[in-house]
């Protein structure tokens, strides 16, 4: 009897030592911070651990932290980084191409004002120097237009596209570049009318044309012919961006890629080529009324008035005048203005985005 109470006490004594254990959890957190506290190297150990994997301990385990949401652009901060890239690649694609181009323009503008082409094969250099002269303008203000319109056309059109959705792309297309085009006739419509003069030998340099404007004239001489300008750009500009965006996806598509991913520049080249050389081709006679009327220093001439003339002058024709010169100008602009619009806006989004 005495013998079976101490053998019960002794298991109770051994029960209740067992409850004050403590687990098998706590022993190893408790060695485990021994282990830290005594030695530097474990330490550093366990904080490299951390930094490759965050873990938090939490009703003791170890479980990963919440990664953090990446930071989205805000609408306006997206619209003004490709607005950015859109006037940087504009401005580089349009002086490459209207500095190159600027001998075409002359000899097309003179054929369409009824003057003398000015070209001499017996005397190559001057011809040449001779069409080149005044080209100090497109050095300065082309990159000026050309960036205010794909300043304004990139981030519109994306917003467009995005809101209504690709399968109205083209009328987005056209709407994006109405706006574009009538946000850079701030700047490209009184350049244009200078521009004409000078090609066509009415005034012989740039400044001397606005100081005669603004004396004959006032201010608003520098917006002569804004509508005919208007009456041929909104036409070629559609026609042209819509072409170009629509053929671009077709034949990305036709490859294997994405509709907007990049080109090769043999392929841009020659899409954009086409696709200008047609505008131009087709929207000639408006062409013809915008150089005549902008020709004319003080006269005032309507668009109607000129286009009678143009008929009386020379019939149906005569709306004909410098079309293969402006087909071509267009056509080579295509070749060289597109491929570095291109380039410029992929190099450029890397860097601003």
């Amino acid at each position: 009897s005495r013998t079976a109470i101490l053998l019960a006490c002794s298991v109770a004594g051994i029960l209740q030592g067992a409850n004050a254990l403590p687990s098998a959890g706590t022993i190893q957190h408790v060695a485990g911070a021994h282990a830290l506290a005594t030695n530097p190297h474990a330490l550093r150990l366990r904080k490299s651990e951390d930094a490759a994997a965050p873990m938090r301990l939490n009703g003791g385990f170890w479980k990963p932290k919440p990664k953090p949401k990446p930071v989205e652009k805000s609408k306006l901060r997206k619209f003004l980084c490709t607005a950015a890239v859109g006037f940087i690649a504009g401005a580089i694609g349009g002086l490459a191409c209207d500095v190159f181009l600027w001998p075409i323009e002359t000899v097309k503008t003179r054929l369409q004002t009824g003057g003398t082409t000015g070209i001499r094969l017996s005397h190559p250099i001057e011809t040449l120097t001779e069409l080149f002269e005044g080209c100090y303008v497109a050095i300065v203000f082309a990159p000026i237009f050309w960036g205010l319109f794909f300043a304004a056309y990139e981030p519109v059109r994306n917003e467009l596209v995005d809101y209504f959705g690709k399968n109205v792309a083209s009328y987005c297309y056209i709407v994006s570049a109405a706006i574009a085009l009538t946000f850079c006739f701030i700047v490209r419509v009184p350049v244009e009318i200078i521009k004409t003069r000078m090609m066509t030998g009415v005034d012989s340099d740039f400044f001397t044309g606005f100081s005669r404007i603004i004396k004959s004239e006032g201010f608003f001489g520098l917006y002569r012919g804004f509508w005919s300008l208007g009456l041929r750009e909104f036409p070629f500009t559609i026609i042209e961006m819509v072409c170009y965006e629509n053929l671009r996806g077709f034949w990305a598509s036709h490859c294997g890629k994405a509709a907007n991913a990049p080109l090769s520049m043999v392929e841009t080249s020659v899409i954009g080529s086409i696709c200008d050389a047609f505008s131009g081709a087709v929207t000639n006679p408006f062409d013809v009324v915008k150089s005549r009327l902008m020709n004319h220093a003080e006269n005032d001439h309507g668009m109607i008035k000129v286009a009678q003339g143009v008929y009386e002058d020379s019939g149906f024709t005569g709306f004909m005048d410098g079309g293969f010169a402006r087909t071509l100008w267009m056509g080579f602009g295509g070749l060289i203005f597109w491929p570095a619009l291109e380039w410029a806006q992929e190099f450029f989004s890397k860097i601003i985005n």
